[in-house]
């Protein structure tokens, strides 16, 4: 159905976002501790 389709697309893009920002704060956390290493 067509409420089928919205929630299954709604789901995909909120495992995206989700992913994208654990991403974004690895690499945030990544680069703090190698320029904690650094100093």
């Amino acid at each position: 159905s067509v409420r089928d389709t919205l929630s299954s697309q709604c789901s995909v893009r909120t495992v995206e976002g989700v992913s994208s920002w654990v991403t974004v704060l690895w690499v945030g956390n990544t680069l703090s501790w190698a320029s904690g290493r650094g100093k």
